[in-house]
């Protein structure tokens, strides 16, 4: 089955999943989800976000009251073309527009989304 980009906003006090899923960011208020992925272990929580890779991984919320989720999904292969759209001049782009994609890969991390030192410098 081809994997479709999407938004899922939904709200509970208790969720549980594991196994392969899409690239993406996801983001809760009113508590927070904890993740284990092959990377390690993150809370998101109100005012971080978590940039998650293709692949395996565990979601588990357990609090008192309903947390809110907001999470976006990719389907395979988008950032592959965008990313060859950013690095490739138009001539190639246009010549060979099916042309195989190098896999990428970002860094699974929970973010802040509140200013900091080090981000106000970049």
């Amino acid at each position: 089955m081809e994997s479709q980009n999407y938004v899922l906003h939904d709200k509970s006090n208790e969720f549980y999943w594991e196994g392969d899923g899409q690239l993406s960011i996801k983001t809760f208020r009113y508590g927070r989800a904890l993740y284990k992925t092959n990377r390690g272990f993150f809370a998101v929580e109100e005012g971080r976000y978590l940039l998650l890779n293709e692949g395996a991984y565990t979601i588990a919320i357990e609090e008192e009251t309903e947390v809110e989720s907001f999470c976006l999904f990719f389907r395979k292969g988008l950032a592959e073309e965008v990313l060859r759209t950013l690095k490739a001049d138009s001539g190639n782009l246009l010549a060979d527009p099916f042309k195989p994609l190098n896999s990428v890969d970002f860094f699974s991390s929970a973010l802040s989304t509140q200013k900091s030192t080090i981000s106000g410098e970049i």
